[in-house]
């Protein structure tokens, strides 16, 4: 029987660490061009979240000079905190959910190089797109259904 999930806080770490994987692998696949093109080679991203599964409260990731998306363990030289992992999920999976209004509101907070994160916007529906394969891959293996706002 699927297990539903409904706060994407409480997402198996396995699970959560598996999603990610096929998020970069997706991604590296099929879109390491157009991060080469947007400039974020040699970029290293943070992403603060109190809850995130795991209780690291963070994940980081970086960009190789050939444009591959990869997972780090130190802090990246970006960093930006949100209020929570199902903000985070959100902002990803919802093409609706408007990331200006969220930093208006307090509820996403630039800490550290935001030009860096401004690279990224125009390569939302990329990581959205990778986001909805990952997600699927991942309810898939461990028989789960997972959050997605979408």
């Amino acid at each position: 029987m699927t297990k539903k999930i409904l706060n994407p806080a409480d997402t198996p770490v396995e699970a959560y660490d598996y999603w990610h994987e096929v998020w970069c692998d997706y991604q590296n696949e099929h879109y390491k061009e157009k991060f080469v093109e947007a400039g974020l080679t040699g970029c290293s991203f943070t992403e603060r979240v109190p809850d995130a599964p795991g209780g690291r409260g963070f994940f980081s990731y970086a960009y190789a000079p050939d444009g591959t998306l990869y997972f780090i363990e130190e802090e990246g030289n970006s960093i930006i905190e949100y209020d929570s992992y199902a903000l985070g999920i959100q902002m990803l999976g919802d093409e609706n959910c408007d990331f200006g209004e969220q930093v208006k509101a307090g509820k996403v907070r630039f800490i550290k190089n935001p030009m860096d994160f401004a690279k990224m916007g125009p390569l939302q529906p990329i990581q959205r797109e990778a986001f909805k394969v990952a997600i699927d891959a991942a309810e898939k293996k461990f028989d789960l259904e997972l959050p997605k706002f979408w």
